[in-house]
């Protein structure tokens, strides 16, 4: 029987992940940028209990392999959130589940009886909301965004902060709305800097709101460097800490545009334009490229009085004598055809 890709593998692979137990270089790896390259994959990874248990129950009732990423840091941690049918008392749930010192021969636990609940995946959910920034994060360094949201918002300073959740597929029409109200936006996660998941999210973030965003989106992420070292000054120099996140968040929602908007490069007098990363001056007056304002490339016609250098055609258009040599002719055929002002 040939097989097409006509049946289902519900699968959940589950791992531990990241740094923050000083695990040093073998046990503090980050891989999701990885795990998101294998085609077919789901990738989930959440950072509170009622996350992980909603996030587990759709995992397994998910046709398609999941890979369910588990924050070391995170694993020891209580959530605020209850999970539904979860008794309030914390001594009242270890009477039921937790087992007794001594003899546990004809002890069974007593688990308390759960509601219905699951988290979609490739939802992503909005921890704080503001209007002057946005910081897209997951894992580890989430929380540490919620801590510096709030730190910031006593100054005044007030940021969506998204919880991603879920990598593949994310939501990004979650990160898109947020872009456009807020128009700066901060990617944050703790793996290398280099062929990091942030760094597609920073990538089209500026594909598609380059003329949309008042400053430059940003990604903080951690060194590149080998691996994570044991001692705790050196893990926390090779990822991000709640005093750099604070920093990198109170720096973006500060920073002042350096240029100018649409609408003002729109009224501006243009002298001339940029023709593939060359300024080309334009009319009588000839500027210097420093002084020809690159937003006028987008809103003004194209540079007049210009002539194209002579292609092989018109090379052998003269006298056979004189034709240049089939060196030349390649070269010339190969070459693009540059613009030269009259």
């Amino acid at each position: 029987m040939e097989l097409r890709g006509e049946f289902n593998v519900p699968m959940v692979l589950m791992t531990t992940v990241g740094s923050g137990i000083h695990g040093s270089i073998y046990h503090s790896h980050s891989i999701e940028s990885i795990a998101t390259h294998l085609p077919g994959w789901k990738v989930v990874y959440p950072c509170t209990p009622l996350d992980a248990y909603g996030l587990m129950i759709s995992s397994l009732k998910e046709p398609n392999p999941v890979m369910f990423l588990e924050c070391k840091a995170l694993l020891r941690t209580k959530g605020k959130e209850r999970i539904p049918g979860e008794p309030e008392d914390d001594k009242i749930l270890r009477d039921m589940i937790d087992a007794p010192l001594g003899d546990r021969t004809h002890w069974k636990p007593r688990w308390p009886e759960l509601t219905d609940f699951a988290v979609p995946i490739g939802k992503g959910k909005l921890c704080r909301e503001g209007s002057h920034a946005t910081v897209v994060s997951y894992g580890r360094t989430l929380p540490l965004c919620v801590e510096a949201a709030d730190a910031l918002a006593s100054e005044g300073i007030r940021y969506d902060v998204i919880d991603l959740r879920s990598l593949m597929p994310f939501d990004w029409e979650m990160i898109a709305a947020s872009i456009r109200k807020t128009g700066r936006v901060l990617f944050v996660n703790e793996d290398t800097e280099i062929t990091n998941f942030g760094e597609h999210l920073l990538r089209r973030a500026i594909e598609e709101f380059f003329y949309e965003v008042q400053v430059a989106p940003r990604l903080l992420a951690g060194k590149h460097v080998p691996g994570i070292g044991m001692a705790p000054t050196l893990e926390d120099a090779s990822v991000p800490q709640g005093k750099d996140i604070l920093s990198a968040m109170r720096e973006l929602a500060a920073e002042r545009p350096d240029r100018r908007s649409a609408p003002e490069c729109a009224s501006a007098p243009a002298r001339g334009r940029v023709h593939g990363g060359v300024a080309l001056a334009r009319g009588p007056a000839q500027e210097s490229p420093r002084s020809i304002d690159p937003c006028s490339s987008f809103l003004q016609s194209p540079p007049v009085s210009l002539r194209p250098v002579p292609s092989a055609t018109a090379f052998r258009s003269t006298a056979p004598s004189s034709a240049p040599s089939m060196r030349s002719r390649r070269f010339a055929a190969a070459t693009p055809t540059p613009w030269i002002g009259s």
